[in-house]
Parts: structure tokens; C-alpha cells; sequence
């Protein structure tokens, strides 16, 4: 039975959960909602925060305005945290406490969690409940070579982090449970931790580590994941915003998402826009500068109906925002459709135009990186990669993806005829089956991607009478 709860703060970061709560979350029914002293949303429908459509759910104005539809203080940190929120929040839960309600407190990791909360924990022993989307690991050591993964990886981010990032993530994770997969997310959103997410903070804040090494323990931590929670996908939050906005809105230069970006190696990307720039040609040309530096381009845009304040922004050196009704995104996308009939990637995921958002994005990720099958053998790229590196001593830099339709045959790998029968003959091995001769013409044998397009079309009940000799 879910116990009921009042959730503080509604900031724009805590909406996209409140909008899908009872699909992501087990434990609790939403009783009441309050948001931070300032906001001007207290007895209006949650989505008027951030000019959405009623979302069913009034935020109360005061903590005690529904006290016996509740017994549980969910006190959440958020992105949007400063120091009147903090406070705030601390006078919320002596209030709670002091009125015979129990707390249940997330934070972002153990050394944020406030003293003032800590000391309220041991006055009211066994009536509140600390939890830590993350905790430090001391056990992220380094292999000798950066893990491959055995399923899709979804980058989820943004232009600024302000676009919606975090609600599209969690619009992505519901609606991929509700097709039946298996996602692992990884945020660095507090709340996740009520959801199930993971996060990659302890590799990312690991103290006296240079960042090459803190790229080498995500791909640890990752891998770990993986390996303990089977995912049959994992979506990826960037840790920043992907890039520098411009000279004053800096957004930490894209540093920490780069770092992911070499750890992981995304099969697809979601990016996340503000509304001003949602234009094709803009899009085209920073696709192509991802593509080059994180090495994944655009699969799919997310037009957030945010609208940055250029002038308010240039003065303070601090990003502010406005917001657009969602008519006025729909209008923007549909000028842009008319303009760029081919290959348009924009979409406004606040409305029914996410279903063409989700299928464009997954259906890329799938035919980068297919999900093995239940009791199959892992991934045929990550063993390929691995038999070429480990029995053909190709050096694992020329297994970048740039040259996976170069001929191996060529002059950059070198490969002999021989070389090519013995890597077929390794090929059928670790499947189990023969390749058909007609999978051996036209050079469809002769490269990383045409062994993977065989790998994926030739039959597992061929004879091996049947095969012939590689041309």
C-alpha cells in the first residue's frame, strides 16, 4: 500500500517526476505539493511552473493546508537549490517532526546532506530517513584497457541543462518500461535515487585523481552496472551541458560530458535546446562538431520551450529564463518541417510529437548496438572487436568506428586472403553456424560493418558443406 507523502521543493527539475509519479515510483502517493517561497505557483496546477498543460495536481500553499492526507515528509535536494530553498526545507522538516510526521530526506551524497539535518535525525531517532543517490567507491580501479558495452548507451543533453534535460530522460525511462525494456539510468539528479537511477559521481568526483584516470574508473563504474543490473539499455544523463554556450554562459565547457562521452561512447544522442535556436542549420552544424569531439552526432531534438534572457544573462553573467507557450514551439517546428523536409530531427517532447521523438532516437540505438538475445553470447561488436585485437593484433585505435567500412583486405588493415579465411573461420566458431557462400560475394565478408550486417541475416541451421572459400 503506497503511504502518502508531502513532496517539497516543486522545482523544474522535480515536475517531470511528479508527472509520471505514480508509473515511476512504487513506494508513495503524492498527497500534497509545495514549492519554494517565490515561485508564485502555490494554488495553481503544477504545470504552470513552466507553462505546461494542467498536470491534474494543485501545489498547496502551505504545509499544513492537507496535514492528515499525509504522514511522510519527502524532503528532495534539487538542481535549483540556494540558500532560501535550504532553509526552507530544514523548517519543513521540524515542522513534520514536531508534528508527529516522518521525514524521508534525499540527498545528492553523504557531504551534502546539511548538519542541521543530521542533528534533527538524532533528536528524533528512527523518525527520518536519510538516502544518497550516490556514496564514494574506493573500488573503481582502472583495467588496462577501457571496458566495451554490451548494450545500446543513449547520451541525454543539452545546449543548457535549463532545455528540459532531465524531463526528457524521464519521459524516455517510462515510456521504455512501458514497451517492456529494461533501462538503466544514470542522472545526477537527487531524486533519481527514489526512482532506481544510478549516477556516475563517484568516478567523476574522485578526489586527487587526474582526469584521465577519472575517465577510466567511469567506464569501471559503468561497466559495473551493466554487469550487476542487465540492463537491456542504458540512458545517459550528461553530468553538464554538452558545450560552451557562449563567452559569459560557459557551462563548464562541455568538460565533464566529454569525459563520459570518451568513457562510454554513445551509440545515439538526445539533445536538448532551447527554443531559440530550434533552426536545422544551426542543428546540422553543431551535429557535426559532436560527431568529431564526443563522437556521436544528433539522433533526435528536443526544442524546450525555455527561452533564454540575452540581456538579463550578459549583464549578470548568470543564465535567466522565460518561457514560450508550447503552440509557439509546435509553430517553430512546423515552419522548420516545411523548410528542411529531409532528415528534420526537431521535435517538441512536451506534447504527442515525443512518440516521433522515441522512435527516431531508439530506433537509431538499436541499429547501432542490438541487445543480445536471452542466453545469446554478448554483442557480436564488442567480441569482434576483441577477436581482431587479440588473434589479428589489429591496434585497438584502428577499431574506431570511423574505419568500420574500410576493406580489411586494403591498404590500412592489411589483412591477407588468408587472414580473411582464418578471421571466417574464427567468425563461425564463436557463433555456431556456417556462413553461406552467398554472404561471402561482393565483398560482404570484407569489412568490420559487412561481417556485422552477415552476422546479423545468415541462418544458425546452414551446413558447413555449404561454405565456400572466401574471395
Amino acid at each position: 500500500m503506497r503511504r502518502g507523502v508531502a513532496l517539497y521543493p516543486l522545482t523544474p527539475t522535480i515536475l517531470p517526476v511528479v508527472m509520471h509519479w505514480e508509473q515511476l515510483q512504487p513506494d508513495y502517493r503524492l498527497a500534497s505539493l509545495l514549492a519554494p517561497s517565490g515561485f508564485s505557483v502555490a494554488g495553481h496546477d503544477a504545470g504552470h511552473m513552466l507553462h505546461l498543460p494542467d498536470t491534474g495536481i494543485r501545489v498547496d500553499d502551505r504545509i499544513d493546508s492537507r496535514p492528515e492526507a499525509w504522514d511522510i515528509l519527502l524532503a528532495v535536494e534539487t538542481a535549483e537549490d540556494n540558500e532560501g530553498i535550504c532553509e526552507e526545507r530544514l523548517e519543513l522538516v521540524r515542522w513534520a517532526l514536531s508534528h508527529e510526521k516522518l521525514v524521508h530526506y534525499i540527498g545528492r551524497s553523504p557531504d551534502s546532506v546539511p548538519d542541521g539535518l543530521r542533528e534533527l535525525a538524532g533528536e528524533y531517532e528512527g523518525r527520518v530517513r536519510i538516502t544518497t543517490l550516490w556514496t564514494k567507491r574506493e573500488d573503481l580501479y582502472p583495467k588496462e584497457k577501457l571496458h566495451r558495452f554490451q548494450v545500446p548507451l543513449v547520451l541525454v543533453g543539452g545546449l543548457i541543462e535549463e532545455a528540459d534535460v532531465f524531463a526528457m530522460l524521464v519521459k524516455l525511462y517510462a515510456r521504455l518500461v512501458q514497451d517492456g525494456e529494461r533501462p538503466l539510468v544514470v542522472t545526477k539528479q537527487p531524486i533519481g535515487g527514489l526512482l532506481g537511477f544510478a549516477s556516475i559521481e563517484p568516478a567523476l568526483c574522485a578526489l586527487s585523481v587526474d582526469e584521465a584516470e577519472k575517465i577510466e574508473r567511469i567506464n569501471v563504474l559503468l561497466k559495473d552496472l551493466e554487469t550487476r543490473e542487465q540492463p537491456s539499455i542504458i540512458l545517459l544523463e550528461a553530468p553538464d551541458a554538452v558545450m560552451k554556450y557562449n563567452n559569459y554562459l560557459t557551462n563548464g565547457f562541455g568538460i565533464r560530458t566529454y569525459m563520459l562521452a570518451q568513457a562510454a561512447e554513445p551509440d545515439a544522442f538526445l539533445c536538448c535546446i532551447p527554443s531559440e535556436l530550434g533552426e536545422m542549420p544551426f542543428v546540422e552544424e553543431i551535429s557535426r562538431d559532436f560527431s568529431l569531439r564526443l563522437g556521436v552526432g544528433i539522433d533526435a531534438v528536443h526544442v524546450s520551450n525555455a527561452v533564454i534572457d540575452g540581456v538579463d544573462s550578459r549583464q549578470e553573467r548568470k543564465l535567466y529564463l522565460t518561457h514560450t507557450t508550447l503552440e509557439d514551439i509546435d509553430g517553430r517546428i512546423r515552419q522548420q518541417r516545411e523548410a528542411y523536409p529531409e532528415g528534420n530531427c526537431l521535435f517538441n517532447g512536451w506534447t504527442e510529437d515525443f512518440e516521433g521523438l522515441y522512435h527516431t532516437l531508439f530506433m537509431d540505438a538499436q541499429e547501432e548496438a542490438p541487445p543480445p538475445q536471452d542466453g545469446a553470447a554478448p554483442d557480436p561488436r564488442a567480441w569482434l572487436l576483441e577477436l581482431l585485437g587479440s588473434k589479428f593484433g589489429v591496434p585497438e585505435e584502428m577499431l574506431a568506428k570511423g574505419n568500420w567500412d574500410l576493406p580489411l583486405t586494403g591498404e590500412f588493415f592489411g589483412f591477407s586472403g588468408m587472414d580473411l579465411f582464418y578471421l571466417l573461420l574464427e567468425v563461425e566458431k564463436r557463433t555456431g553456424c556456417s556462413i553461406p557462400v552467398e554472404a561471402l560475394s561482393d565483398y560482404q565478408f570484407n569489412s568490420i560493418s559487412t561481417v556485422l550486417k552477415t552476422l546479423e541475416t545468415i541462418p544458425a541451421d546452414i551446413p558447413a558443406s555449404q561454405v565456400g572459400d572466401p574471395v
